[in-house]
């Protein structure tokens, strides 16, 4: 044999063996790597996607338990309060069609950079368990952090993590998980503040302030517009301010009224739309928290009747959570609603109007010099009696609120260094 033959043979059989120990050494490792025990994430739920009764939700911020009734979808640990039917089937879609693809930790110290940490403790998680209507489990999945590996993928992906199992997964697909708790349900009413033409509250029954809206601008209502309350003035401003707690409709819980010991209304704002709908918002404490009710009539002859009828069937056996920017703004102190602005300048002798005292408009003629400007002290000698440049016919209570909310204001401006 020559020593070229020799050569090629040798050559030969080390690329042979190096190519055979490459082979075994590739099915060696892929053999290692966790294999997706399913094609999906969760068989039961994608086999009988149409028998699953029961889904339970927690996050970082709220749990849910939702069951089915019929063909609706309601919240059972909230009295049973409708879901959004299409929100509760487009996760359960999204559950259904997920396949897992790749093994990812299996580290408990790295679940949070994922957020596959146990009970959903991780911002933005969730844990999803589901239930068959024979009342068996279709399984659990802890849902994390979108995948940015997969951003490009038409159907996204996320990590996942099974309670009880080390191992996280990214799967192929992404669940169609309501953005936060309100997403869930139907909003409240809610109106653009252009729409609303007359406001009106009431404190423990008793009407406290009305004023109607004219070219844009508020002013007390008139007795011949059926005022139920007489305010001295109306801060177009500021009321306009209560007037934005109607924009928006979402909640942060809600529970069966008749569940709830409420203690007395705090107030009741009657907002009065352009189409005739006069809708009521009730707050009220019970169990340290403040609650809104809803409450809608109709004038006689509008368009409106439908609609009051409609929102007194589905909100009037519930009380709301709302936002505590809406309560605020409902809850405004009545001295603000009714002091005009210290910056206007058409009012001579108003705090910050320039200038000594040169009058008062009409109906207010009479007041203390400054007014509402009292000293820190409280009302001048005689007390509120010397407030003789009201109008006669304010209601007393009004009368007695304005005066202590005054004095309240001057005690604290008194206070300040």
């Amino acid at each position: 044999m020559s020593p070229k033959v020799f050569s090629a043979l040798l050559l030969a059989t080390v690329a042979s063996t190096l190519g055979a120990g490459l082979l075994t050494w590739q099915r060696t490792s892929s053999d290692a790597l966790p294999q997706p025990p399913n094609a999906t994430v969760l068989p039961l739920v994608t086999s009988r996607t149409d028998d699953v009764a029961r889904l339970g939700v927690k996050t970082n911020d709220y749990s849910l338990s939702i069951v089915r009734e019929g063909d609706k979808w309601v919240a059972a640990d909230r009295g049973n309060f409708p879901l959004r039917t299409v929100a509760v089937g487009s996760l359960l879609t999204s559950i259904a069609a997920m396949k897992p693809i790749e093994p990812k930790t299996a580290l408990a110290s790295s679940y949070p950079a994922i957020g596959v940490s146990d009970g959903a403790a991780d911002k933005g998680s969730v844990e999803l368990s589901f239930g068959l209507k024979d009342n068996s489990s279709a399984g659990s999945i802890i849902i994390g952090r979108r995948s940015t590996a997969m951003a490009f993928d038409p159907l996204g992906g996320m990590f996942v993590r099974t309670p009880g199992e080390s191992q996280a997964w990214i799967v192929q697909g992404a669940a169609a998980m309501p953005g936060q708790f309100s997403a869930w349900f139907d909003e409240t009413p809610s109106y653009p503040s252009p729409q609303v033409q007359r406001v009106r509250i009431s404190e423990n029954g008793k009407p406290v302030f009305d004023a109607i809206k004219e070219d844009n601008f508020y002013r007390p209502a008139k007795p011949e517009e059926g005022a139920s309350a007489i305010v001295p003035d109306a801060n177009d401003s500021v009321v306009k301010k209560v007037t934005a707690a109607l924009v928006s409709g979402t909640f942060d819980d809600v529970t069966p009224a008749a569940k709830l010991a409420f203690g007395p209304e705090s107030r009741t704002v009657r907002f009065e739309l352009q189409d005739g709908l006069l809708l009521d918002i009730t707050l009220a404490q019970a169990n340290g928290q403040t609650w809104a009710r809803f409450a809608a009539e109709a004038k006689p002859g509008t368009a409106a009747v439908n609609t009051a009828r409609d929102i007194n069937a589905k909100q009037s056996p519930w009380a709301y959570k709302i936002g505590s920017h809406r309560v605020s703004a409902m809850m405004l102190p009545l001295v603000d609603l009714t002091t005009p602005p210290a910056e206007n300048e058409d009012i001579p002798g108003m705090p910050g109007a320039g200038g000594p005292p040169q009058g008062l408009p009409p109906g207010m003629q009479g007041m203390p010099p400054g007014f509402p400007g009292f000293p820190p002290g409280g009302f001048p000698p005689g007390g509120p009696q010397s407030l003789q440049g009201l109008p006669q016919n304010i209601p007393p209570e009004v009368m007695e609120q304005i005066q202590r909310q005054i004095q309240e204001q001057q005690q604290q401006q008194g206070r300040q260094p």
